[in-house]
């Protein structure tokens, strides 16, 4: 676990769960794309998420999140930006980092609650 200066406004909990995700296409790419992927996150904070995929994404990407978990109700609709996308030597996966862009500040307060919680019942 990291022991450094912390860079992150918001306390973050290292508790696996699924996280629904699609890109966002730009305006002018006139795509409108229904696929949503699952994948499993690594990590949750109010101020973003980071994530495993198999796919190399782009610093910049634009994404539409649903994050749910049972301590979590109900799910969370927001977009992201991906801030840094990182490569394995080891397989294929990447390593995604996404900063909330757009979210709903009672829904932020919902994340950093149950962030709280979880990390006093030490389920992290």
């Amino acid at each position: 676990m990291y022991k450094g200066i912390e860079k992150r406004k918001y306390e973050r909990i290292e508790k696996t769960f699924t996280v629904s995700f699609r890109i966002i296409p730009l305006v002018a790419q006139r795509l409108a794309l229904d696929d949503w992927d699952t994948v499993t996150i690594q990590d949750l904070g109010a101020g973003g998420v980071h994530f495993h995929y198999d796919e190399d994404l782009e610093i910049g990407d634009l994404i539409d999140l649903k994050i749910g978990y049972p301590i979590i109700t109900p799910k969370i609709h927001c977009v992201g930006k991906v801030v840094r996308v990182e490569g394995s030597r080891s397989s294929s996966s990447f390593s995604i980092a996404i900063e909330f862009t757009a979210i709903d500040m009672l829904e932020k307060e919902i994340i950093k609650k149950a962030v709280e919680e979880l990390s006093v019942l030490g389920q992290s």
